[in-house]
């Protein structure tokens, strides 16, 4: 006969093992280059720990120590669906020389209105990367006639920049 806690115990490792695999697969198609599963294994502690307010700071500040690097796992934070996550990346995001590819991502979240203010620090963002930002002219000029009229004073400046 089985005890419960060997069956929970085999249960948790299965389990912890299943949701590796499973969270491993957007971390590779990524782009990111993990030479063991102890690397993926920081990736996605780094992740989850800045989900955690007593471990946010360390977590934020490893990935902007990773400079471009880091650039993937950015984009894929700005485009995913967590609201703190998607703060963070843009905090990164500001840290690094502007590229095309995080202006593609920024001008999702302009596009968003479920995004409300976050949406304002993301078409500030784009201003400031100039010509980086060419293809978010389409979602900069929708935004012109957005109800929110910081939002369309920060559109008309990021246009302008």
């Amino acid at each position: 006969m089985l005890r419960s806690d060997h069956f929970a115990g085999s249960f948790s490792r299965l389990f912890i093992m299943m949701f590796l695999f499973m969270v491993s697969i957007p971390v590779f198609s990524l782009g990111i280059k993990i030479s063991s599963t102890a690397s993926a294994a920081q990736y996605l502690d780094t992740m989850r720990d800045l989900l955690s307010v007593a471990s946010a700071k360390s977590a934020y500040q490893r990935l902007a120590g990773m400079g471009r690097d880091a650039i993937p796992a950015i984009r894929k934070m700005l485009r995913g669906k967590n609201v703190r996550l998607i703060r963070a990346a843009m905090d990164l995001s500001a840290r690094l020389t502007p590229s095309a590819d995080l202006g593609i991502d920024l001008s999702g979240i302009l596009g968003n209105p479920r995004l409300g203010k976050l949406r304002l620090q993301a078409t500030r963002l784009l201003g400031s990367f100039g010509t980086k930002a060419l293809q978010s002219l389409p979602t900069l000029a929708k935004a012109l006639s957005d109800p929110n009229s910081e939002l369309r004073e920060a559109a008309a400046e990021a246009i302008l920049e």
